[in-house]
């Protein structure tokens, strides 16, 4: 899985169009209300820390990587959306 700088909105969006994944259904594996993905995609909000293995674990059922490098991504991703908050304000 390469490491692209574009943060987790994006990210996740892409992934989930990719294997056209719906937000309910993503919003189900993850074990989290439906809106809370939309929050994700549209930039609102991260992720809480205890959702991020279930995601992980998610997108691993989903695109058939190993848990731990889709987990690895998906830190990364977090780290760019916090870091670009950080350069906003």
């Amino acid at each position: 899985m390469p490491k692209n700088d574009i943060g987790l909105s994006a990210w996740l969006y892409d992934m989930l169009s990719a294997y056209n994944i719906k937000q309910i259904k993503f919003a189900e594996m993850c074990g989290v209300h439906r809106s809370a993905v939309h929050h994700w995609l549209n930039n609102k909000r991260l992720p809480q820390r205890h959702t991020l293995s279930a995601i992980a674990d998610a997108l691993a059922k989903i695109t058939g990587e190993h848990t731990d490098d889709v987990k690895a991504e998906l830190l990364w991703q977090v780290q760019v959306s916090i870091e670009g908050k950080e350069t906003e304000r």
